[in-house]
This record gives structure tokens, C-alpha cells and sequence, in this order.
């Protein structure tokens, strides 16, 4: 998400682009196989992650990690959506996820994971991230779409639409890993206890920057549109900006993407500072062609 994280829970319109790295998920039977559902997650081809699950999708072995309990109350919500027989009907099964990218990069492994399930079960992407994983969805929509979007809920309800970025300056952005990964949920429930502060001029002004940001003919006009809307953030949620807390003296903009904190930041500037990261031990960075999905 490149603009208006936070609000666009409130109604704001987001700048979001789909990444070059995704996850896939391959479904397949086993014809007089033993009457159950194993689960693999490959990273980057390595398997990090195997488990087997019963008919109402409960882990079979003795686990209490976080990814067990996750793939639990996901098999959870689509017994309840189709039917308490809808897993065992279809046992034995293969599931097997193939993420592109690590895990702590934070580029989506959740909101991938929901849509590609979606697909296979023939139920509501939108309803069943909700459900599990709380957010916007706009996650959901990157995973849909091949082009930058802008998203928005209104009345709680999707709306997004492609729309063209190509700044004539993606040469001089960059994305930058901040060596950790941040929590979407934790971040939600931090403005959900400011929620009665959002305004709606607070959400036009974080729209208008969304529709700016994407036309942008310039990267200084950028960088300015990048440190106002971190103010904005910073001045709601009563949080540094990442650039006052790691970056105060680095020349070019520098911004947030998705819950302060974790993952990664957007930085303008060009390859050659980008050793100042480098030098601060912050060796992940990324183009901007190498980052985005192509084409554009």
C-alpha cells in the first residue's frame, strides 16, 4: 500500500500495487488415500511448514504455532459457508502453498493465501479475509489485479479500480526492508481505539494526496507528497515518522507502507544513496522495477 494506510479502513482512497512476488497454491486428491488433508508451505521452494487436518479441518498432530491455529479457523469459516461436509467430501487432499518471497518481507503471504483458497472453495475473497485476518481487503484486490488500484471501502463494501502508475521517476524510488516484520493486526487495533477521531476532512485530505500521489510528474513534488502524508499519520497516531526515528538526516523522502513500524519503506534517491541504508545495515532494497508487477 503506498498511500493512506490507517484511513483507508475509514473510507479514504488507497494507492496500492501488486508486487512481483506472489503465492501460488496447488490442490490435488489422492484417489484411496488415507481420509485427510495435508498441508505443506513452501518459501522460495523450501519447506517450512507441514501438517495434516481432519474433516473439520483440526490439526491432527500435536502443534500450537500460530500457522496451525490460522489454517484452522480458515478451514472453520468455509465449513461454515459450505457446509459442514464440504472438506470431507473432498478427502484425501494435497495442499500445497509456494511463496515467492520470505516470509518476514510482509508482502501479502495472507491475503495470497485467502484468494487463492477463495478461488478453489467458490466464496467471497472479501467476507472470508474479514473474517479471518481483519483488514481492509485491499490485499485482497493487489492479489485480483495485474496493474496499480486504487481501493476504497464504502459502507464497508470494496471498490477499486486500475488505474495507471508509471512515474517518469521510478528510477529514483526505491523500497527498503526494515529488517523486521510488522503485525497488521496489532496496527489495526491500534486505530481502532482512535477511530472517533477520524473526520471526514481527515479522509478527504488522504484521498486528495492518493489521487496526487498517483499523477505525480516529479520526484521532489513526490517526496513532498510522501513527508506531508507521514505527518498526517504521525500526527494521528502520535507516532515518529520512520524518518525521525532511523533516517533523520537522509536528504530524500522517505515513507511508510502499510502498519508503522515493520516490512518495508518507500525512499526517493538514487542507487548511489542508497549505500546510506547500506551503511546502516539495511541491505534489502529494492527497485522500483523490481518490486512492482509487470507490466505496468
Amino acid at each position: 500500500m503506498i498511500s493512506a494506510e490507517y484511513f483507508v479502513l475509514y473510507g479514504a482512497d488507497a494507492l496500492a500495487i501488486p508486487t512481483s512476488r506472489g503465492q501460488g497454491i496447488e490442490v490435488s486428491g489422492d484417489p484411496g488415500g488415507k481420509k485427510e488433508l495435508t498441508w505443506t508451505t513452501k518459501v522460495m521452494g523450501e519447506t517450512v511448514y507441514s501438517s495434516v487436518f481432519d474433516h473439520m479441518g483440526k490439526c491432527t498432530e500435536a502443534k500450537t504455532d500460530n500457522f496451525s491455529q490460522t489454517l484452522e479457523q480458515i478451514f472453520r469459516y468455509l465449513l461454515l459457508k459450505k457446509g459442514p461436509g464440504f472438506l470431507e467430501s473432498r478427502l484425501p487432499l494435497h495442499v500445497v502453498s509456494e511463496i515467492e518471497f520470505p516470509l518476514d518481507w510482509g508482502l501479502g503471504s495472507s491475503s495470497t493465501l485467502i484468494s487463492n483458497l477463495a478461488a478453489w472453495a467458490d466464496v467471497d475473497p472479501y467476507d472470508f479475509q474479514r473474517s479471518v485476518f481483519k483488514g481492509s481487503g485491499y490485499d485482497i484486490a493487489c492479489a485480483q489485479s495485474t496493474t496499480p488500484i486504487i481501493y476504497r471501502l464504502e459502507n464497508q463494501r470494496p471498490i477499486w479500480k486500475e488505474v495507471t502508475f508509471d512515474p517518469t521517476f521510478s528510477e529514483h524510488l526505491f523500497f527498503i526492508h526494515l529488517n523486521k516484520k510488522q503485525s497488521s493486526r496489532e496496527a489495526i487495533s491500534r486505530i481502532k481505539k482512535l477511530e472517533n477521531e477520524v473526520t471526514p476532512k481527515l479522509l478527504m485530505t488522504i484521498s486528495d494526496m492518493t489521487a496526487k500521489m498517483c499523477h505525480c510528474k516529479s520526484e521532489k513534488e513526490f517526496a513532498l507528497l510522501m513527508t506531508r502524508h507521514e505527518e498526517i499519520v504521525s500526527a494521528f497516531l502520535n507516532i515518529k515518522t520512520v524518518k525521525e526515528r532511523l533516517f533523520r538526516d537522509y536528504p530524500g523522502g522517505v515513507k511508510s507502507l502499510g502498519a508503522w513500524g515493520g516490512d518495508f519503506i518507500m525512499v526517493t534517491g538514487t542507487e548511489d544513496e542508497m549505500g546510506y541504508f547500506r551503511e546502516k545495515g539495511f541491505n534489502t532494497i529494492l527497485s522500483f522495477d523490481e518490486m512492482i508487477l509487470a507490466p505496468r
